[in-house]
Protein backbone atom coordinates (compact mmCIF):
# COMPACT_ATOMS: atom_id res chain seq x y z
CA UNK A 1 0.00 0.00 0.00
CA UNK A 2 1.32 3.77 -1.00
CA UNK A 3 1.62 6.05 1.57
CA UNK A 4 -1.55 8.48 -0.19
CA UNK A 5 -3.40 4.76 0.04
CA UNK A 6 -2.46 4.71 3.82
CA UNK A 7 -3.44 8.29 4.30
CA UNK A 8 -7.00 7.84 2.40
CA UNK A 9 -7.42 4.82 4.93
CA UNK A 10 -6.75 6.65 7.73
CA UNK A 11 -9.16 9.51 6.55
CA UNK A 12 -12.38 6.89 6.42
CA UNK A 13 -11.53 5.24 9.50
CA UNK A 14 -11.08 8.50 11.42
CA UNK A 15 -14.48 9.48 9.35
CA UNK A 16 -16.01 6.16 11.28
CA UNK A 17 -14.85 6.81 14.62
CA UNK A 18 -16.45 10.20 14.29
CA UNK A 19 -19.72 8.53 13.51
CA UNK A 20 -19.54 5.78 15.99
CA UNK A 21 -18.85 8.97 18.98
CA UNK A 22 -21.65 11.20 17.56
CA UNK A 23 -23.85 7.50 17.52
CA UNK A 24 -23.09 7.83 20.98
CA UNK A 25 -23.55 10.94 22.02
CA UNK A 26 -27.22 10.93 20.30
CA UNK A 27 -27.81 7.61 22.60
CA UNK A 28 -26.68 8.68 25.99
CA UNK A 29 -29.25 12.14 25.23
CA UNK A 30 -32.08 9.63 23.79
CA UNK A 31 -31.47 7.69 27.46
CA UNK A 32 -31.51 10.56 29.47
CA UNK A 33 -34.76 11.77 27.79
CA UNK A 34 -36.32 8.51 27.84
CA UNK A 35 -35.46 8.35 31.57
CA UNK A 36 -37.18 11.37 32.47
CA UNK A 37 -40.15 10.59 30.61
CA UNK A 38 -43.80 10.24 32.36
CA UNK A 39 -46.73 8.42 31.73
CA UNK A 40 -50.15 8.68 33.62
CA UNK A 41 -52.37 5.74 33.30
CA UNK A 42 -56.08 5.59 35.03
CA UNK A 43 -58.06 2.86 36.21
CA UNK A 44 -61.73 2.58 34.12
CA UNK A 45 -63.61 2.70 37.33
CA UNK A 46 -61.56 6.18 38.40
CA UNK A 47 -60.24 4.14 41.27
CA UNK A 48 -56.99 4.64 40.94
CA UNK A 49 -54.39 6.61 39.29
CA UNK A 50 -50.49 5.79 38.42
CA UNK A 51 -47.49 7.69 37.18
CA UNK A 52 -44.16 5.92 35.99
CA UNK A 53 -40.95 7.44 34.74
CA UNK A 54 -38.39 6.37 32.66
CA UNK A 55 -38.76 2.86 32.33
CA UNK A 56 -40.15 0.37 35.29
CA UNK A 57 -40.25 2.73 38.05
CA UNK A 58 -43.44 4.01 39.36
CA UNK A 59 -42.96 7.42 41.10
CA UNK A 60 -47.19 8.07 42.22
CA UNK A 61 -49.93 6.17 43.40
CA UNK A 62 -53.10 8.20 43.95
CA UNK A 63 -56.61 6.39 44.91
CA UNK A 64 -60.13 7.52 45.09
CA UNK A 65 -61.44 8.49 48.19
CA UNK A 66 -64.33 6.23 47.64
CA UNK A 67 -61.96 2.35 47.51
CA UNK A 68 -63.64 1.66 51.05
CA UNK A 69 -66.16 -0.66 50.39
CA UNK A 70 -65.00 -2.67 47.13
CA UNK A 71 -65.19 -6.19 46.97
CA UNK A 72 -62.70 -8.13 48.43
CA UNK A 73 -59.33 -8.24 46.40
CA UNK A 74 -61.04 -5.47 43.90
CA UNK A 75 -58.35 -2.60 45.35
CA UNK A 76 -55.61 -5.18 44.26
CA UNK A 77 -56.88 -5.76 40.88
CA UNK A 78 -57.67 -2.49 39.88
CA UNK A 79 -54.11 -1.12 41.00
CA UNK A 80 -52.51 -4.30 39.05
CA UNK A 81 -54.20 -3.67 36.02
CA UNK A 82 -53.31 0.03 36.21
CA UNK A 83 -49.63 -0.70 37.11
CA UNK A 84 -48.88 -3.09 34.67
CA UNK A 85 -50.50 -0.24 32.20
CA UNK A 86 -48.35 2.46 32.73
CA UNK A 87 -45.27 0.02 33.15
CA UNK A 88 -46.34 -0.82 29.70
CA UNK A 89 -47.01 3.19 28.53
CA UNK A 90 -43.46 4.13 29.58
CA UNK A 91 -41.65 1.41 28.01
CA UNK A 92 -43.00 1.90 24.61
CA UNK A 93 -42.03 5.55 25.10
CA UNK A 94 -38.69 5.08 25.92
CA UNK A 95 -38.26 2.31 23.32
CA UNK A 96 -39.57 4.80 20.67
CA UNK A 97 -36.98 7.19 22.37
CA UNK A 98 -34.09 5.13 22.34
CA UNK A 99 -35.26 3.80 18.52
CA UNK A 100 -35.32 7.59 17.25
CA UNK A 101 -31.78 8.26 18.11
CA UNK A 102 -30.49 5.28 16.11
CA UNK A 103 -29.68 5.73 12.95
CA UNK A 104 -32.42 5.16 10.45
CA UNK A 105 -30.32 2.33 8.50
CA UNK A 106 -30.25 0.09 12.06
CA UNK A 107 -33.96 1.25 12.96
CA UNK A 108 -35.89 -1.32 11.21
CA UNK A 109 -33.58 -4.09 12.64
CA UNK A 110 -33.46 -2.97 16.39
CA UNK A 111 -37.14 -2.69 16.20
CA UNK A 112 -37.90 -6.27 15.05
CA UNK A 113 -35.70 -8.02 17.41
CA UNK A 114 -37.72 -5.84 20.07
CA UNK A 115 -40.84 -6.70 18.67
CA UNK A 116 -39.38 -10.34 18.67
CA UNK A 117 -38.63 -9.95 22.45
CA UNK A 118 -42.06 -8.66 23.34
CA UNK A 119 -43.39 -11.23 21.85
CA UNK A 120 -41.68 -13.70 23.63
CA UNK A 121 -42.49 -12.07 27.02
CA UNK A 122 -46.13 -11.98 26.10
CA UNK A 123 -46.43 -15.76 25.81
Amino acid sequence: MSSSEFGSLGDQLQGVVEQLYQASERMQGALAGAQALTCTAASPSGLAEVTAAGRNRVVEIRLSTGHGGRADGELERVLVATLNEVLEQARAQSNAAMLDALPTSMRSGVQRAADEEKREQDR
